[in-house]
């Protein structure tokens, strides 16, 4: 991917950017990730050229060209080239790129993830709460965690209660069957999160002794309860859920993969799945032709990789 060094998302980090996942030839949850992706760019003053229509409609047929069945469409938007300054007065107009590939990581659950307190400050909560491409923090906290032999970093508030993972979701299961999410004040909310927190009461009225998670709670929690608890994890829609098995060096619970943990992911992995999950959740790609985009449209082929960039005016 080429982008010039002169947009503002590369010199300043004034973007906001999103991923949906191809699914045997759907893309899971579209809508919702767009929003997010809109309602992150007006917070930071980035006027939205599309839309949401219009942006799906990209989405797609982005993910149409690259031929993939399975893998991730992921997409930025930008406050634009213009100049090196820091105000976007200089832009001339906003950016928008998006890319499909099938670069799919696939964690080995059975294994589970040891995570680490991040001695890296989050960001701050006026801006934490916003998908933003400014992750320095995050890759620090990252680079933290590879360092010290572990697999995921864990934001940590002033209040000594956790935020976030470094790029994913958290939460745990207490004694009670209890699932406990920490609230999303100054750390993004993952989708993957709020989709399972959707699906948990459904599931347990169809099958009330599959699962069984009790009731879901969003509130603080510190690491001294994360260790205390029966279970941890961490998730994103890339991922989905992997079990947390130490932090810090201590054993959460019993130090084993917990089997809440891996329920969940086949609960997530059960609605991502065309045939099983709800139609609102899936809109199908329209493989096999491109629309009268095709003259918008300059596509650049990189391996297996496809970018397209959308210029606002053609």
């Amino acid at each position: 991917m080429v982008i010039h060094m002169d947009d503002h998302m590369v010199h300043r980090g004034h973007g906001v950017f999103d991923s949906v996942q191809i699914t045997d030839g759907y893309l899971y949850c579209l809508p919702q990730h767009v929003e997010r992706l809109m309602s992150s760019a007006t917070e930071i003053g980035i006027a939205v050229p599309y839309s949401p229509e219009s942006m799906m409609r990209i989405l797609l047929d982005t993910a149409a060209a690259s031929k993939k069945i399975n893998g991730t469409v992921r997409f930025w938007l930008t406050a634009g080239r213009g100049g090196f300054g820091l105000s976007d007065s200089e832009c001339i107009e906003p950016g928008f790129y998006a890319l499909a590939s099938d670069d799919f990581v696939d964690p080995d659950r059975l294994v589970g993830w040891n995570a680490v307190s991040s001695p890296i400050p989050p960001q701050h909560e006026s801006v934490g709460y916003l998908k933003t491409t400014n992750y320095l923090p995050n890759v620090l906290a990252q680079m933290e965690a590879e360092a010290s032999g572990a697999e995921v970093s864990l934001f940590i508030n002033a209040d000594d209660k956790i935020m976030s993972a470094a790029n994913m979701g958290v939460g745990i299961i207490t004694e009670d069957f209890t699932l406990v999410v920490p609230p999303c004040t100054g750390a993004v909310m993952s989708m993957t999160m709020q989709r399972l927190m959707e699906l948990i009461p459904q599931e347990n009225e169809l099958s009330p002794d599959d699962l069984k998670i009790a009731k879901v709670e969003v509130r603080d929690f510190t690491v001294k309860e994360m260790i205390a608890a029966t279970e941890a994890f961490v998730l994103n829609s890339e991922m989905g859920v992997v079990p947390i098995v130490t932090v810090n060096k201590t054993p959460i619970g019993d130090g084993e993969v917990g089997i809440i943990a891996l329920a969940l992911q086949a609960l997530l992995e059960k609605d991502m799945d065309p045939e099983e999950g709800r139609s609102d959740t899936h809109i199908a790609v329209p493989y096999g032709y491109t629309t009268g985009m095709r003259s918008q449209l300059i596509a650049f082929e990189l391996s297996h990789v496809f970018l397209w960039y959308i210029p606002k005016h053609t």
